[in-house]
């Protein structure tokens, strides 16, 4: 495994504290299957303050990304999850698809189930310069962070067109500082939106 960074790219500007994306999103439920399958598996190596590779798994890359936005999974059920897979990670033989799967919570044990019986591959609908991606675990340095990015900005999407909608309130405009912090807000949006853009590059292109 090369050396890597906890992310391709540097903390947001200001963190996206409010997600509002629904339980059953698609973004969260690729989120979800990449845990279940692939949660317990090294993603990338990264150095440390004294310069050691330190290897960090696809279960910590995950939590830690969406900590560093103070971002939670909008399900509980999900969330639980995560955190479930972190306490875990360091048990010996320890699989994230074999523990979940045998869950004694039953809607633990019902999801992991379907997300671990679908045979669907991220890779395939994944492509850099128009070719495909080879398997999911070849690739889980570039499909992991894919993944968090499609899901953070459809958030920062929402976010956006509600503050695009404030703008709709005729009452706003007669007051210049309201107006004020809603124009800067909207422009703060638009720049995050660009660079968790900017961060995916090659966009995921996932057919209808």
């Amino acid at each position: 495994m090369e050396k890597g960074s906890e992310s391709d790219s540097e903390p947001l500007e200001q963190n996206l504290a409010t997600n509002t994306q629904e339980p059953t999103s698609p973004n969260e439920l690729l989120i979800m299957k990449m845990l279940v399958r692939y949660g317990e598996k090294i993603m990338i190596n990264i150095q440390n303050e004294k310069g050691d590779l330190i290897p960090l798994t696809v279960a910590e890359f995950i939590a830690q990304d969406l900590k560093r936005d103070e971002l939670i999974l909008s399900s509980p059920l999900h969330q639980q999850m995560l955190e479930d897979a972190i306490s875990h990670l360091h048990d010996e033989n320890f699989c994230c698809e074999k523990y979940f799967v045998n869950h004694p919570d039953m809607a633990i044990s019902s999801l992991a189930c379907n997300l671990a019986s679908d045979q669907y591959t991220l890779s395939k609908i994944f492509t850099r310069g128009g070719v495909e991606l080879a398997t999911d675990v070849d690739n889980l340095h570039e499909l992991i962070p894919r993944v968090l990015s499609d899901y953070k900005i459809v958030i920062v999407e929402d976010e956006l067109r509600r503050a695009q909608k404030s703008l709709q309130d005729p009452s706003i405009y007669s007051d210049m500082e309201k107006l004020r912090e809603a124009m800067i807000r909207i422009k703060h949006l638009q720049n995050i939106r660009n660079q968790i853009a900017h961060i995916v590059g090659d966009r995921i292109v996932i057919p209808e």
